[in-house]
């Protein structure tokens, strides 16, 4: 699963919280790369304590936790040797817009709209923030190229649909 993947990698780079992990994800723009839910952090960390592939370090004042540490065990690095040794599956498209506008010739035109005009907008931020990403070596930057490349792409798309349901009501309206 790609998000305990994830997880185990950026464990294996350092030990961290689980709000370090979110972080992370956060600053290094992970967010646009791993479909991330951050109410999965924690289930993915006890999933992965409980296989045995982290261990968790707590920090206690009194009674009161301060700090719980994940940190990769040496299982947890094989597992994620073996994860990125493996081959990659064939990778599918599954968003709900597509389907809206494969069916827009059956009605429902101003929802459809609206959809469009909130996934240009999101698009648009997110190329926003990516834009302000450097990371710390070519790789990163090239995984950060691609996310502004694959964006841009996505919301000139969203624009080219919104024009055509435009000129289409246009059409219909007179």
């Amino acid at each position: 699963m790609a998000s305990t993947h994830a997880i185990l990698g950026l464990l294996s780079i350092q030990p961290m919280s689980g709000y370090e992990i979110r972080q992370s994800v956060e600053q290094h723009g992970m967010r646009f790369l791993w479909g991330l839910n951050y109410g999965s952090i924690y289930p993915a960390l006890r999933q992965l304590r409980d296989s045995g592939l982290v261990t968790v370090l707590v920090q206690h004042e009194g009674r009161t936790t301060l700090r719980k540490e994940y940190q990769i065990t040496d299982a947890g690095r094989t597992e994620l040797e073996q994860w990125l040794g493996s081959s990659l599956p064939t990778p599918t498209q599954t968003d709900e817009l597509f389907l809206r506008v494969l069916f827009a010739p059956f009605g429902h035109a101003s929802e459809l709209a609206a959809s469009l005009e909130r996934r240009a907008a999101w698009l648009d931020d997110a190329l926003t923030e990516i834009r302000t990403y450097t990371g710390p070596d070519v790789f990163h930057n090239e995984l950060f190229r691609y996310g502004i490349e694959w964006f841009t792409l996505q919301r000139d798309w969203v624009r080219r649909v919104q024009e055509l349901l435009t000129e289409r009501q246009e059409v219909a309206d007179e």
